[in-house]
């Protein structure tokens, strides 16, 4: 056995790394919740979405995916190209929503830090210019407290919107990226067996 976790999954005809799958019906790939929807609509099984995500992510987007539907029942012509249509469509489906959740994240960063630097520019402009003017010998420790303590509150607010374009923001750039690989993965439905 290989050192690779490659040599988990079997390869398509191309060279895909190949994600099986195997349910009895084409129903069981899909979400209970939203049964009386056309399968366009609806979500896969959380567990198969979970576990194809995680079969994504261990093989990484460097390889491209193949995703082998065997199903014991087999659908007809029809509901194939509607069901191989329906697990594309959820990952596109995810792209968009983790898309927006990443631009939504991208804007609370930005409102964060310019409010931050504003704050700080704030604070200095008072530090130089009017506390000088005011108290030019002798500035009251109660105005240096304040200026000071505001100073402060503006580092700790850019630092944290630092943070979150650090962790949160890069994770959600990986999901998209990861979501993705996944929509543009090649789909095939076969009978089991």
């Amino acid at each position: 056995m290989g050192d690779s976790v490659l040599d988990r999954y079997p390869r398509g005809a191309a060279g895909e790394v190949v994600i099986e799958v195997t349910a009895e019906r084409a129903e069981a790939l899909f979400d209970g919740f939203t049964k009386q929807a056309p399968y366009a609509r609806r979500d896969l099984d959380p567990q198969l979405a979970d576990y194809l995500v995680e079969c994504a992510r261990e093989v990484g987007r460097a390889h491209p995916l193949e995703i082998r539907i065997a199903l014991e029942v087999s659908p007809e012509a029809e509901e194939r190209a509607r069901v191989l249509s329906s697990v594309a469509a959820y990952f596109h489906y995810l792209v968009a929503a983790e898309r927006r959740l990443v631009r939504r994240s991208w804007r609370r960063m930005l409102g964060m830090f310019v409010a931050g630097l504003t704050l700080l520019t704030v604070m200095v402009w008072i530090k130089l210019r009017v506390l000088k003017a005011v108290a030019p010998s002798e500035p009251s420790l109660l105005n240096e407290v304040l200026v000071e303590g505001l100073t402060i509150v503006a580092w700790v607010i850019m630092w944290e919107a630092l943070a979150m374009f650090l962790m949160a923001w890069t994770r959600r750039r990986t999901k998209v990226k990861l979501f993705e690989h996944l929509a543009a993965a090649k789909l095939t439905l076969a009978p089991r067996g």
